[in-house]
This record gives structure tokens, sequence and C-alpha cells, in this order.
């Protein structure tokens, strides 16, 4: 297992490597404690959700090409606040269009306290947007 952190004075990345499988968590803020759990492998974890591969079986009808789908959902988080779902298939996040676990991860580079970013879900194969905005650091 190897890793890095990053204190960037608004919040805490941390970024796990294990077997060729990359995990990134993010917690907010950094000036309190904060749990962290550590994604499974294929997952990965940001903003209280966690994500993982879109597989046939999660696929909701006919209008979803690619994306990931949302395994779980941290009541009380900034993705449960702005509305995201377990089951829910994320799309879209700010600009970038989303059809892998790699393409969130790049997406969500640059997030900082205070963003808000608008997201494009499918949730029982209908579309949505909704906005998740990040902490403050107090």
């Amino acid at each position: 297992l190897t890793g890095s952190c990053h204190d960037s004075g608004n919040f805490i990345c941390l970024k796990c490597t294990n077997f060729d499988l990359e995990h990134l968590l993010i917690a907010f803020p950094n000036d309190r404690d904060v749990n962290l759990i550590p994604s499974e492998p294929g997952t990965v974890s940001m903003l209280g959700m966690t994500v993982k591969e879109l597989e046939e079986s999660d696929e909701s009808g006919p209008a979803v090409r690619g994306g990931v789908v949302v395994s779980s959902v941290e009541p009380g988080s900034p993705a449960f606040e702005g509305g995201v779902r377990a089951g829910d298939i994320l799309t879209r996040f700010g600009r970038v269009a989303i059809s892998r676990l790699s393409d969130l991860e790049k997406a969500s580079d640059g997030l900082e306290s205070g963003d808000s970013v608008s997201v494009r879900l499918i949730r029982q194969g209908a579309p949505q947007f909704i906005g998740i905005k990040v902490p403050e650091n107090d």
C-alpha cells in the first residue's frame, strides 16, 4: 500500500494505491476530526458518496450510456444534501462527461472549499440535474 496526503488548507485529499487499483478519499474540512472509511477496491468515495463502475445489470433504461453508479450515500453529507441517492447513475460531474471512475476522479480534481458542482444523474430511467456544494472551511 502506497499513498500520499495533500492538505490544501481547505480540505484533506488522500490518494492511496494498492495492487494497481487507485482509491481516492476526500475529507472536509481539515480543522476537525473526520472519520475516514477507505474505499473498497473498484470504488471511489467522495463528498459522502461511494460510486463504482456501471454494470449492465445497473442500467436503468435505454437513456443510460456510460456513467458510474452510486452504491451508498452518507446521510448529512454534501452528496446527500445535494440530492444524490444510492442507485443513481452519475453521467456528468461539472463540465466532464462521466463514463468510468477515472473520469469522475479527473472531474473532481481541483474542487475547493465552497465550490458548487453541477451533476447530471439518471434516477429510475429519468435524467435529473442537481448541485453539490463542497463544504466551507470554518
